[in-house]
């Protein structure tokens, strides 16, 4: 058996663009292109009449499994002079997350890990109602307002659609899995607690996966400034190792 060590100690950044002139190692699929004019991602593009779409953008797994990561995008929803928002934005971290797959929606992730949610379209007070949501266990079409199953916690927050420019957020997952998100400088979740199964799992095949869509409502999805850290200590110990060990890194 070979033993591998969850890196550990400073973040580190793995992926970081501006997308001035390149999206490097990110992959597009749907809608969502590459706008080299304005340095950005638009995943989707408001249209009327209203024009059906799902636009996504992949950042592959780093390889690595580590115990603390840190996330940061901007994120935009615009539209014309109509003033129409929907259906939203998500950011998913997942092996099994998927860009491409129009199941479940967009706005509300993609694997059975971690999701952050940004649905701007609903009506509130029901399932799938506007607002921002962490979800882990398993990405589901219309979520709940009320915390409990793969629901971590909701908050009515839709102070970043209709900005006039772009609106920054960042995810913090510690090493105890505690996530802690900031959208536009104000702390918007503090000390979530994910589930054990996150600390436990593998990540070292998780990708950061960008989602989007529009239906019989539109709007203008973008994303720009993406970067992503992870701690960076000891990664691996090549040894052979024949029973139950405990490795202490410092």
């Amino acid at each position: 058996l070979l033993s591998s060590i969850t890196q550990t100690g400073n973040l580190t950044t793995y992926y970081s663009n501006n997308f001035s002139s390149t999206i490097g190692t990110g992959v597009l699929s749907g809608s969502a292109i590459h706008n080299t004019n304005n340095g950005l991602i638009r995943l989707t593009n408001f249209s009327d009449p209203a024009v059906a779409e799902l636009g996504g953008f992949t950042i592959p797994a780093s390889g690595v499994t580590s115990d603390s990561y840190q996330m940061n995008f901007d994120i935009q929803s615009a539209s014309n002079a109509l003033g129409t928002y929907a259906d939203g934005i998500s950011y998913s971290f997942a092996d099994d997350a998927d860009a491409t797959a129009s199941t479940p929606n967009a706005e509300h992730g993609s694997g059975s890990k971690l999701v952050v949610s940004f649905d701007e379209y609903g009506t509130a007070g029901g399932a799938g109602s506007p607002g921002i949501r962490i979800i882990y266990g398993g990405a589901i079409s219309d979520p709940a307002e009320t915390i409990g199953g793969v629901v971590l916690a909701y908050a009515n927050n839709t102070s970043w659609v209709a900005s006039s420019g772009f609106v920054p957020v960042q995810v913090d997952i510690n090493q105890q899995g505690m996530l802690n998100l900031t959208v536009n400088g104000t702390a918007v979740f503090t000390n979530v607690q994910l589930p054990a199964s996150y600390l436990s799992a593998d990540k070292s095949s998780w990708k950061h996966v960008f989602k989007a869509r529009t239906g019989g409502v539109t709007a203008n999805h973008r994303i720009d400034n993406v970067i992503i850290k992870q701690s960076s200590g000891a990664s691996s110990y090549n040894s052979s190792v024949s029973a139950t060990t405990t490795y202490y890194v410092t």
